[in-house]
């Protein structure tokens, strides 16, 4: 199965330089748009001057963004930003639920808390009423340990590949203080 692909990188720009940074910023993004599984970016300017740009974009599967992450386009990108950094970008790779968890004290830790739990519940509570409506009568017949196993994998399931970047992508303005999107969401 394929699994979406978020790369979150961290970029510390050398003070006066955030304006060639970010026209620079927006090439790369038009550029990317164009690689086939891209599925968007977000951009988090720094709070205050010298603070961190990070941004945030994914790919539908892994074999894309290997494409995106060989491609002279990408390379030449980062030729250019080498002269805008005051040190070497931090990136990290997550694939399917990492990226809902991600660590304390990692470069992205996401929404606030009561944020992630509003979202959460207004995605599982419809989806599990929907299950419940539509799949139980087709499983009745099966015992409940296996009712209750496969309801659960296609609610994983659907959160993680259809609803929750659906809802990210929509809510983002509200999740992601300080942060714009580009494309068609993260």
């Amino acid at each position: 199965m394929d699994e979406t692909v978020t790369i979150i990188v961290s970029w510390k720009i050398k003070p006066g330089r955030e304006p060639e940074f970010e026209t620079g910023l927006e090439g790369v993004i038009e550029a990317a748009k164009k690689f086939d599984g891209h599925q968007g970016v977000r951009v988090k300017k720094p709070d205050m001057p010298g603070g961190e740009y990070v941004i945030i974009f994914r790919f539908n599967n892994v074999e894309n963004l290997k494409k995106w992450e060989a491609s002279d386009i990408k390379r030449d990108w980062l030729v250019r930003a080498e002269a805008f950094k005051e040190k070497d970008p931090i990136m990290q790779k997550f694939t399917g639920l990492d990226f809902w968890f991600t660590q304390p004290g990692t470069v992205s830790q996401g929404p606030p808390r009561y944020k992630i739990v509003i979202v959460t519940v207004a995605a599982i509570y419809p989806l599990l009423n929907a299950l419940n409506f539509v799949v139980n009568p087709l499983i009745i017949v099966l015992p409940s340990f296996f009712q209750e196993i496969l309801k659960t994998t296609i609610l994983v399931s659907l959160l993680t590949y259809v609803v929750m970047p659906f809802l990210t992508r929509i809510l983002a303005f509200w999740l992601f203080d300080n942060a714009y999107s580009k494309g068609e969401g993260v």
